[in-house]
């Protein structure tokens, strides 16, 4: 998977899932990593939304909701060398946002139920 991706878990089911996201096409559009958007419309902390592109998806939600530009700074710093996320998926793991996230690509490639 790509953790850089603008919309990863879609992009990923899509690669790996071809019939069931094809399916899931069908029924309607695709979750995306915010709630209106894969990218919000802006940061609490006044960040460029853009740059959260520079950190896996699972630190996203983080950089985006802290409202201290220098904690956003050292987020986009710590987590731009994770290579393959995984460092990221481990410490946001229990971030309520990635989880609802996940549930509902989950439920979009299962027809909406």
């Amino acid at each position: 998977m790509d953790a850089y991706a603008l919309n990863p878990l879609v992009d990923e089911a899509r690669r790996t899932q071809r019939e069931a996201a094809a399916r899931a096409e069908q029924t309607g559009p695709p979750p995306t990593l915010f709630a209106r958007g894969d990218l919000p419309a802006y940061t609490l902390s006044g960040v460029d939304p853009g740059r959260l592109l520079e950190v896996p998806w699972p630190a996203r939600h983080a950089v985006a909701t802290t409202r201290d530009r220098a904690e956003a700074e050292r987020l986009l710093a710590e987590y731009a060398d994770d290579p393959d996320g995984m460092g990221a998926s481990y410490d946001f793991a229990d971030l309520a946002a990635n989880q609802l996230y996940e549930r509902q690509v989950a439920r979009w490639l299962d027809g909406g139920r």
